[in-house]
C-alpha cells in the first residue's frame, strides 16, 4: 500500500470545497455521535454536572419520590453565576438519580410503570416557557439539558408506550424540543412500532428547520429506519445540503442506511487532510477560529470508519485501507482495521447463512 498522502475529492460537483469558516461548533458538538448513529447524546449534561455537582440524592429515595420531585417542579429556574436555585438543583439531582436507575435496569415492575406514567406526564407537559427564565443563556442551556435528560430517560425504558409522548414533541414550536424528541426516538430504534413514526420525522429534514435540528433528524432517521429502507434513503437524498454541516450529516446517515449516493462526501470524511483544512469557531462570540486538534481529527476518523466499512465499496475500502496502513494515529489505524475486519466477518456470515 502506497504511503503517499491521498488527495481530497470535491464534496460534490455542484458544491465547492467548504472554507474553514464554514465549519462551526454545532458540527463538533452535535454531529459526532457515530458509529452507532444513536443520537441520544445528552448535550449539556456534562456541563451541568461540572457546574452544579454530581447527584447527592440519597439512594434510599424511592423511585416514586424521585418522580414526585420532578413532577412538582414548575420548570422555571434561574442561575446566579453558576449556581442553580435550590429547587432546580433538587430536580436535577432527582432526574440524574432516576436516569441512572433506568440505565442500570435497577427497576421493579412497579417502578417501570411509575416511570412510564410519571415521565410520560412530564414530557407531554414540556414547553419552552421555563427555558427563558431571566433571559440568562445559561438558564436556557440548563433548562434545555434537563428536558433532554427526562426525554432520554423515558426513551430508555424501551417500551412502545413511551413512543407517543416523545413523538408528540416533534411538532413543538421550540426547536430544542424537536431536536430532543428526535434524539429520544433514535434511542428507541429497536422498540416495536418506532418505524411508524418515520413519516413524522421527515419534515424535520427540510430547509425551514434550524441546522442542528436537520442534522439530528438525518441521523435519527438512519437510526430508526431499517437498513436499505428505500423511502428513508429517498427522503435523505431529497434533503437539500447547502452547507457543509448538513452535507456531512446527510452522508453519514445515507451510509448508515447502506447507500453510497453521498460517496464523495464520505471520501472526504475519511481523509485526514480534509479535517486538517477545516477550522472551528472558538465560541464566546469572538469570531475567532482554530484548527482541529489531532485528537479531534482522530475522533472523527474513528467515528465514521465503522459506518463506511459496512458499505464495502471499493473506493471507500481503498481509503480505509490507506488509513489502516498509514495514519499517524495508532488509535485510528487500529479502529479502521477493526472496522474492516468486522465488515468482512459480517459479510462472510451472511454468505454462510444464505448458503
Amino acid at each position: 500500500m502506497s504511503s503517499e498522502p491521498t488527495t481530497t475529492p470535491a464534496l460534490d460537483a455542484a458544491n465547492p470545497e467548504p472554507t474553514p469558516a464554514q465549519m462551526t461548533t454545532s458540527l463538533m458538538a452535535r454531529l459526532w455521535i457515530v458509529p452507532a448513529i444513536v443520537v441520544a447524546v445528552m448535550i449539556g449534561v456534562a456541563m451541568v454536572v461540572i457546574l452544579f455537582g454530581a447527584s447527592s440524592v440519597s439512594k434510599k429515595a424511592s423511585f416514586k419520590e424521585l418522580l414526585a420531585q420532578i413532577e412538582s417542579d414548575s420548570g422555571a429556574r434561574s442561575l446566579s453565576g453558576v449556581v442553580l436555585s435550590p429547587r432546580a438543583k433538587q430536580t436535577w439531582q432527582a432526574a440524574q438519580e432516576l436516569a441512572v436507575r433506568i440505565k442500570n435496569g435497577d427497576l421493579s415492575a412497579d417502578d417501570r410503570q411509575a416511570a412510564l406514567a410519571g415521565l410520560g406526564k412530564v414530557v407531554r407537559g414540556l414547553d419552552g416557557a421555563g427555558a427563558t427564565a431571566g433571559g440568562d443563556p445559561r438558564a436556557v442551556e440548563a433548562s434545555t439539558a434537563l428536558r433532554q435528560f427526562l426525554v432520554i430517560a423515558l426513551a430508555r425504558l424501551k417500551v412502545p408506550e413511551a413512543i407517543e409522548p416523545i413523538a408528540g414533541l416533534l411538532d413543538e414550536e421550540d426547536s430544542d424540543l424537536r431536536r430532543i424528541a428526535l434524539q429520544g426516538l433514535a434511542e428507541m430504534h429497536e422498540v416495536e412500532g418506532i418505524q411508524a413514526r418515520l413519516p413524522a420525522m421527515y419534515p424535520l429534514l427540510e430547509p425551514g428547520q434550524p441546522t442542528e435540528v436537520r442534522m439530528v433528524a438525518a441521523l435519527a432517521v438512519a437510526a430508526v429506519a431499517q437498513r436499505f429502507d428505500e423511502d428513508a434513503i429517498k427522503q435523505l437524498n431529497r434533503m437539500s445540503a447547502d452547507d457543509v454541516e448538513i452535507r456531512l450529516a446527510k452522508a453519514t446517515a445515507l451510509a448508515d442506511l447502506g447507500s453510497t449516493s453521498s460517496k464523495l462526501t464520505l471520501l472526504n470524511m475519511l481523509d485526514r487532510q480534509f479535517w486538517q483544512g477545516l477550522s472551528v469557531d472558538v465560541g464566546q462570540g469572538s469570531g475567532a477560529t482554530r484548527k482541529l486538534s489531532e485528537r479531534e481529527i482522530a475522533q472523527r476518523l474513528c467515528g465514521i470508519a465503522p459506518v463506511a466499512a459496512r458499505l464495502q465499496h471499493p473506493d471507500i475500502d481503498a481509503m480505509l485501507e490507506t488509513l489502516a496502513a498509514n495514519d499517524p494515529s495508532v488509535q485510528v489505524r487500529e479502529t479502521v482495521r477493526q472496522a474492516l475486519d468486522d465488515a468482512a466477518a459480517a459479510d462472510e456470515g451472511m454468505v454462510g447463512h444464505v448458503g
